[in-house]
C-alpha cells in the first residue's frame, strides 16, 4: 500500500498530477492534498480522501466526469469528506 497524493490541480489520467509520476493503482491510498483532481477515467484504488496524513495537507476535492466509476476496495474507502452531487470535497 502506498500513499499517492496530488501535486497539482489536474486530471486523474495525467501522471504528472501525482507525486509518484504514475497513476494510482488498486493498492494505493489517494489524497487530493489541497488540489482539485478531475476523475476522467474509472479508477480502482484502496481509498480516496481529502484528509491530512503524513506528508499530505487536508483539503482539495475529487470531481468525477460523467460516465466514470470510482471503485474503492477498503472498508472505509472514501474518508474525511462529503459527497455532494458526486463531488468529494472538504
Amino acid at each position: 500500500m502506498a500513499i499517492v497524493r496530488a501535486v497539482k490541480t489536474g486530471v486523474w489520467s495525467d501522471a504528472t498530477t501525482w507525486n509518484t509520476g504514475a497513476l494510482p493503482t488498486s493498492a494505493d491510498d489517494v489524497y487530493s492534498n489541497t488540489f482539485t483532481v478531475t476523475i476522467d477515467v474509472s479508477p480502482t484504488v484502496l481509498s480516496i480522501s481529502n484528509a491530512a496524513t503524513t506528508g499530505v495537507t487536508a483539503g482539495g476535492s475529487f470531481v468525477p466526469t460523467n460516465g466514470m466509476t470510482l471503485t474503492c476496495t477498503a472498508a472505509t474507502g472514501i474518508t474525511n469528506g462529503t459527497v455532494t452531487n458526486a463531488v468529494l470535497s472538504s
